[in-house]
């Protein structure tokens, strides 16, 4: 992923109702992470073979709050043997709890924070292999 220019298609599956109803967005979602792909140097392209998925579920508390997940995952799709694969590039995932009506402050901080871990082990990685190119 880090020897090509940097296309990425973003798929950002429903928000459960248990964090919409707490707060949540997936159009905020889907455009808190659009932009941060876009700082980290990628174009969005549907058509990519690259592709990230967002999933944020979770479950309500009983009327206290609310409790779930933020899931990021990236995958490469390639031929094998005349077969398209899909191979895990990066993944990663925090958990998420709080009270009623606080999901999408804790939502967005996650997402931030995963992003950024996404993009600085991408960028890092992409330094690798262009000094690995040039020799040096």
């Amino acid at each position: 992923m880090a020897k090509e220019i940097p296309h990425i298609a973003i798929r950002v599956e429903d928000i459960k109702s248990e964090l919409t109803r707490n707060g949540a967005n997936v159009e905020a979602v889907r455009n808190q992470v659009e932009l941060a792909i876009r700082r980290c140097g990628f174009t969005i392209d549907p058509l990519s073979k690259v592709r990230m998925s967002v999933k944020v579920s979770g479950l309500s508390q009983e009327g206290s709050g609310y409790s779930g997940i933020v899931l990021i995952h990236v995958w490469i799709g390639e031929r094998v043997r005349g077969e398209l694969v899909l191979i895990e590039g990066w993944s990663e995932g925090m958990t998420i709890s709080g009270p009623s009506g606080g999901a999408a402050p804790q939502i967005r901080d996650v997402i931030s924070h995963l992003l950024d871990q996404f993009c600085n082990e991408y960028l890092k990685a992409r330094e690798e292999v262009h000094k690995g190119a040039k020799g040096g």
